[in-house]
């Protein structure tokens, strides 16, 4: 800055550099791709107006399929950009893009979500979506399981033995004791509801906590009433 007469003591490295200059490039690269082309042109008609779009012969399915495609792109051109700029990874960075994306995918189907978070750092989560949607994101993320059943007064007797042996297999997972699940449903889990079961693993969980070292949320606090499972439930509908 001294070099253009100007008093200020600001350093610009490489990386400053290209950053800036890749933000250039991919700016004018997205206005001529929506302005110029015929799959922007197609993109923006069907966000204008995507029925007039459709009568005019846009294939509203393939847009909205390309602009996926096209956002993926820029996503991958941001988190190279975002690698080389900080050299180091970040460990909460993709379970926030993640969760965005999971999100995005659910409101885009008219849908909602809430959770409640549990112990054994997970989390009981309520969605409203239609099957595809629900099916696409448990395809795509790790971790996600569904349940057996869809509702909180659904009745477990129904399932197998072994999905209910899974059942309990995952709450002693979670980190509840085998005498605290024996003490609460006996020897099988067919006796009671989704509900019971659900609610029985959102009792208690650990108090979350950032750690710096690994720039990530760690689950090990002190114990603290969960979110209650029937305020989620009431929340989507």
């Amino acid at each position: 800055m001294q070099a253009v007469g100007l008093p200020l003591k600001v350093v610009f490295r490489f990386n400053d550099l290209f950053i800036l200059l890749l933000a250039v490039v991919c700016a004018v690269a997205v206005s001529l791709f929506l302005y110029r082309s015929a799959t922007g042109r197609a993109i923006r008609a069907c966000a204008q107006n995507a029925e007039l779009a459709q009568m005019k012969g846009v294939n509203l399915d393939g847009a909205i399929q390309r602009a996926f495609a096209f956002g993926g792109a820029l996503a991958g051109a941001a988190a190279f950009a975002f690698a080389l700029y900080y050299t180091r990874p970040f460990g909460n960075h993709g379970a926030q893009s993640g969760l965005l994306a999971f999100t995005a995918a659910i409101l885009g189907d008219g849908g909602w979500w809430a959770e409640t978070e549990i112990l054994g750092d997970r989390a009981i989560v309520k969605i409203r979506a239609s099957a595809a949607t629900i099916a696409d994101i448990a395809a795509a993320a790790t971790g996600i399981k569904r349940l057996p059943k869809d509702r909180l007064d659904d009745s477990l007797a129904s399932l197998s033995p072994a999905v209910r042996s899974a059942l309990r297999a995952e709450l002693q997972d979670m980190g509840y004791s085998l005498a605290e699940i024996g003490a609460h449903f006996g020897s099988d889990l067919g006796n009671f509801t989704l509900g019971d079961v659900l609610r029985f693993a959102a009792s208690r969980r650990l108090k979350p906590r950032y750690d710096a070292g690994s720039d990530s949320i760690l689950c090990d606090g002190p114990t603290q009433p969960c979110r209650p499972l029937d305020s989620v439930d009431a929340e989507v509908k």
